[in-house]
């Protein structure tokens, strides 16, 4: 009955060792999925704010393009557009 009881208690052990293996695998397997999750969500918010400011920008250039003056200001100047009845001069600087 001796060898019984000691090949019980290995049995046990081992039982509880590989329970206490299993346990650790668990423990550090779901710490590595947080800091995965961590690191994403970081990624994710810093994505959210350039695209905010994308945004920010794009609507901005929106009102900046429905704007009559700012309409005028780019024919005028960048295209040398000119009202009926004016005249477009050109003054061209000295070197």
């Amino acid at each position: 009955m001796a060898s019984l009881g000691s090949k019980r208690s290995r049995a046990l052990r081992r039982i509880l060792l590989l329970l206490v293996l299993w346990l650790i695998y668990q423990i550090f397997s779901g710490l590595w999925g947080i800091w995965r999750l961590y690191t994403t969500s970081r990624a994710l918010e810093a994505d959210i704010s350039r695209f905010r400011a994308l945004e920010a920008y794009y609507r901005f250039q929106d009102e900046l393009y429905n704007d009559p003056s700012w309409i005028e200001y780019i024919a005028r100047e960048r295209l040398a557009m000119v009202r009926p009845r004016e005249r477009y001069i050109r003054i061209i600087p000295e070197k």
